[in-house]
């Protein structure tokens, strides 16, 4: 058990690249690596996004429905805790609030 941390920081190393910051919070693993240039934010061992191409998705995602939208002036955007969604949503002027609510696993 004395060299589990070191086992895990080499083996974290070795699958996802130049690790940035690493650290477990209370409820998972949190990992932001560089790779080829790009940063991937893992939880848990499984990617959140890649700064390589997060904005297809993300863009994606929210232009299509705040288009179709009659009103755009309060919004609430369940499980976006990265703020990737946010960062599209507040780019449309009529805009006012948004509120993001994420789980929180015990």
């Amino acid at each position: 058990m004395v060299f589990a941390p070191k086992w895990v920081a080499r083996s974290e190393a070795r699958s996802y690249g130049k690790i940035e910051h690493a650290e477990d919070s209370a409820y998972q693993r949190i990992l932001l690596t560089k790779r080829e240039g790009a940063l991937e934010l893992y939880l848990n061992g499984h990617l959140q996004f890649s700064s390589r191409d997060e904005c297809r998705y993300h863009e994606a995602l929210v232009h299509p429905a705040l288009a179709l939208a009659s009103q755009a002036h309060r919004i609430l955007v369940g499980g976006g805790g990265d703020g990737l969604a946010l960062r599209e949503i507040l780019k449309w002027p009529d805009v006012e609030r948004v509120t993001l609510v994420d789980l929180i696993r015990p």
